[in-house]
C-alpha cells in the first residue's frame, strides 16, 4: 500500500462506525429466480491494472454459465470505501466486491458482509489451497466471510545502475540491517541528488516488516493490545531513524512533496523497500526498467514480512446469493488462479501457481517474493484498523525528522492505539 493509499484508506474509513452503525447484522431473505432466468451480478474492485484479467474471468464464467452476467464496477481506491461506506448505509453495496485485510473486522461485524461458511461447507470448498494466516485475516466469531484472491510482500528493489557505478555487490539474500545501511551511505552522492535508501514511513512497505524482524509484534493476538512499546517493535522503528542521522535518505519533507517510488523510478534512490505489486510498473516505466531489481528484505535479529492479501467477498443484502456464490467459488477454482498468476499482474492466493507468476515476467527475481512468504507474518489488524494507523501516522514521522526519539514515538504510538482498540 503507498503512502498515498494509506491516506485514502484513513481518511475512508474515519467514517465507517458512524455509517454502518445503523445497518442490520442480517442478511434480507430473497426469493430465489426461476432457472434459467438471466441474472446481472455486479462486481465492485478498485484497479484498473487488474481490470482486464478479470473482465476475462467473468467473460469465462459467462461461457460456462449463459444466463449470467458479470458486471465489473471500478471504482479507483480513494473513492472505493467511501462510495462503498454509503452503499452499506443503504443496503445496497455490489453482489460481489473486493474486500482488504485492514477494512474487513468492521464490515464482518456489521453484518455488511454474507457468512460463506456454510457454502464453503456444503460444496466442498478446500481452503487448505490458501495460506491459513490469510483465511484467518477473514474470519470473525468464527465463520468465514472472505476467500483470499491475492497475496503480497514486500522486497528490496534496487537500482543496478547506481550500484555499478559505485562499484558495489547487489544485495542479496546474505544481507542484514548492518548491511543495507552500510551500502546505503556509500551509495550516496549529495552533490548528484542521489540517496542510498528511501526510508519513507509506511506500515506496510515499511514498518511492520522491521518490528517482525527485530522478533516483535505490533499488536496482542487477542487484538486487544498494542505491542509497539515494546523493545522489539522500538528496535524495528530505529532501523528507519538511522538514515536520517546520517542523511543517506531524503528527509521527510522531500519525500512528502515526491512519492518515494517515483524517486526511484527517476533514478534518485540506491534501494528502497516496496510491494510484489510494483513489477508491472517497473517493467513498463521507461526509466526504471533499464536498472529495476529485487532482493529480499534485509534481516535482523531473524527474517521477516509482512503478507498483506485481498479477498473476494458478498454482499449480505444480495438479491442473488445463489449466483454470487458460485462465481466466487470459480474465482476461487485453481483454474481461475492459474488464468490470474499468468497474467503477472498479482500473485495468486492459490497454493500451486505461484509458478506462472514468477514466469510472467522474467525481468525481475520475482521468486524473491514466493520465496518470502514462507515466513511472512499476516497485516495486523482489529476491529477498527484505520484508527489506529491514522495515529502512527501523526506519530512516527515525527522519530524519522528527528523531532521524537524512537523510544518516545513507540511509547505515544502504544497510548493512542490502546485507546482505540479499548474503544472497540
Amino acid at each position: 500500500m503507498s503512502k498515498k493509499g494509506l491516506i485514502a484508506l484513513i481518511t475512508a474509513t474515519t467514517l465507517i462506525a458512524t455509517l454502518l452503525s445503523g445497518c442490520s447484522s442480517n442478511s434480507k431473505t430473497v426469493k430465489e429466480p426461476a432457472a434459467n432466468t438471466p441474472v446481472t451480478l455486479t462486481y465492485g474492485i478498485w484497479d484498473n491494472v487488474q481490470q482486464p484479467v478479470y473482465q476475462k474471468l467473468a467473460d469465462e464464467y459467462h461461457k460456462q454459465n449463459p444466463n449470467v452476467t458479470i458486471k465489473i464496477q471500478l471504482t479507483p481506491w480513494e473513492q472505493y470505501w467511501t462510495k462503498l461506506d454509503t452503499a452499506a448505509t443503504g443496503g445496497t453495496t455490489h453482489d460481489l466486491f473486493w474486500m482488504d485485510m485492514p477494512h474487513s473486522m468492521i464490515y464482518e461485524s456489521n453484518g455488511i458482509l454474507q457468512d460463506l461458511s456454510d457454502n464453503i461447507k456444503n460444496d466442498k470448498v478446500d481452503m487448505n489451497n490458501f495460506p491459513e494466516q490469510l483465511v484467518n485475516a477473514y474470519k470473525y466469531d468464527n465463520k468465514t466471510y472472505g476467500i483470499p484472491k491475492d497475496v503480497d510482500a514486500i522486497a528490496l528493489w534496487y537500482n543496478k545502475k547506481i550500484f555499478d557505478a559505485a562499484k558495489l555487490p547487489y544485495p542479496d539474500d546474505t544481507w542484514n540491517w548492518d548491511k543495507i545501511h552500510s551500502v546505503a551511505k556509500q551509495l550516496t552522492d549529495a552533490k548528484k541528488g542521489i540517496y542510498g535508501f528511501g526510508a519513507f514511513y509506511d506500515p506496510q512497505i515499511g514498518i511492520y516488516n522491521t518490528i517482525f524482524q527485530a522478533g516483535g509484534e505490533v499488536i496482542s493476538k487477542d487484538k486487544k493490545t498494542s505491542l509497539l512499546d515494546t523493545p522489539e517493535a522500538i528496535a524495528g522503528i530505529k532501523f528507519w531513524t538511522q538514515f536520517f542521522t546520517d542523511k543517506s535518505t531524503p528527509t521527510v519533507q522531500q519525500m512528502t512533496d515526491t512519492d518515494p517510488t517515483q524517486m526511484f523510478q527517476n533514478g534518485k534512490l540506491g534501494m528502497v523497500f516496496g510491494g510484489s505489486w510494483l513489477q508491472s510498473t517497473f517493467l513498463t516505466d521507461t526509466n526504471a526498467k533499464g536498472f529495476a531489481e529485487v532482493a529480499p528484505l534485509p534481516q535482523g535479529k531473524q527474517k521477516g514480512v509482512v503478507t498483506h492479501s485481498v479477498a473476494n467477498v458478498i454482499g449480505a443484502k444480495t438479491t442473488h446469493p445463489k449466483e454470487a456464490w458460485d462465481f466466487l467459488k470459480y474465482l476461487s477454482s485453481k483454474e481461475a488462479n492459474q488464468i490470474v498468476a499468468e497474467s503477472g499482474q498479482v500473485i495468486p492466493a492459490f497454493k500451486g501457481t505461484t509458478d506462472a507468476w514468477v514466469k510472467s515476467n522474467e525481468n525481475f527475481k520475482l521468486q524473491v517474493f514466493v520465496d518470502e512468504l514462507a515466513y511472512a507474518h499476516a497485516y495486523p489488524i482489529s476491529q477498527n484498523t484505520s484508527g489506529w494507523e491514522s495515529k502512527c501516522l501523526e506519530i512516527f514521522p515525527k522519530a524519522y525528522a528527528g523531532l521524537m526519539t524512537a523510544d518516545e514515538a513507540c511509547k505515544k504510538a502504544a497510548e493512542e492505539m490502546n485507546k482505540v482498540l479499548s474503544a472497540n
